[in-house]
């Protein structure tokens, strides 16, 4: 699976809007930070046609080392789940 980078989006995305690189990546970094802002207060955030972030605490938990067999215990975290909405999965294997 090939990978593609910010830059690309942004390259893209200029092309598209027909605006600079520049103004873009401001506009999709405005965008990234107003996300990480709404998840860090613990908001889910649903972008219709697309999918769904939502914060999500992880209890901590016991688990093992599959080399040793050892018991190691995983601290607690928080973390975001992404679920896809329908219209993308059907775009997706349209």
């Amino acid at each position: 699976m090939e990978k593609t980078t910010l830059k690309q989006i942004i390259a893209g995305t200029a092309v598209m809007t027909g605006t600079t690189q520049k103004k873009t990546e401001e506009v999709i970094r405005a965008f990234i930070g107003e996300l990480q802002l709404h998840l860090c207060k613990g908001r889910s955030i649903t972008i219709l046609g697309f999918g769904t972030f939502k914060p999500v605490h992880r209890a901590e938990r016991t688990g093992h080392n599959p080399s040793t067999g050892e018991k190691v215990l995983i601290p607690a975290k928080d973390t975001v789940t992404f679920h896809v909405s329908q219209k993308f999965k059907d775009t997706l294997n349209g």
